[in-house]
């Protein structure tokens, strides 16, 4: 009777770890999948790419779906989702170390803008909206550019469009601009050396939600002076 009672359990047990790690047919409606052969076709600058980087693909993400339900009808955006686990040459060249995680391929460009913020579809929409919005466009273009080589006619015309930004996007502007002038002082170094004190106070418990997402958005406008190329 042991002996029937325990390999009952066992069955019971496999049937438990076969169904909760079993990816076949589990799909975030209207999410892109992406493996390592299917990235690069994919992600070739033809298009608005936003990617969720999740260690094991074995569960459907609403926020993430809700996303692609935003973004359904603009043919130039695509919600993608990388499994890690399965796709370890892509975690590694993008240097993935924790899940979720985020990273925005803007079209016409090859670099890769990471997102911060908390997985929610609110702020997930809001940083890709900013993100495409075409003066806040333009200043990340200078920003990189002005991250390479520190030339004065870029900043210039940095201070230009920052100038030249609607109100509501003026706040995110004079960030942009207080980079770039400590940039112009302490030189090149100074973006990793901000970025990783801005890490620190994300990820520090003591630290207020309210500034976290002022953090948040910090790193990512930090992210443009030095951003990841393809």
């Amino acid at each position: 009777k042991m002996t029937g009672h325990r390999n009952y359990l066992l069955v019971v047990v496999a049937l438990f770890f076969l169904s909760f790690f079993q990816t076949e047919g589990v799909r975030t409606v209207g999410v892109l999948e992406l493996d390592s052969f299917s990235f690069d076709k994919i992600v070739d600058g033809s298009k608005n790419v936003f990617v969720q980087f999740v260690e094991f693909n074995f569960r459907e993400l609403p926020e993430l779906a809700k996303l692609a339900k935003t973004f359904q009808n603009d043919k130039n955006t695509i919600i993608a989702l990388v499994g890690a686990n399965d796709n370890s040459g892509l975690r590694d060249k993008f240097h993935v170390k924790k899940y979720p995680s985020f990273l925005f391929f803007p079209q016409g460009t090859k670099e890769a803008i990471r997102y911060y913020g908390p997985s929610v579809h609110d702020d997930f929409a809001s940083f890709i909206n900013n993100q495409l919005h075409s003066q806040l466009s333009k200043l990340r273009q200078l920003a990189s550019e002005y991250g390479k080589n520190l030339n004065e006619n870029t900043f210039i015309e940095l201070e230009l469009s920052v100038k030249n930004l609607p109100e509501e996007h003026s706040k995110t502007g004079e960030a942009y601009l207080t980079h770039a002038n400590r940039l112009k002082d302490q030189g090149k170094e100074f973006t990793q050396k901000e970025k990783n004190r801005l890490l620190n106070l994300v990820s520090n418990k003591a630290t207020p939600e309210e500034k976290k997402r002022e953090f948040q958005h910090r790193l990512e406008i930090v992210d443009n002076f030095e951003p990841f190329i393809l």
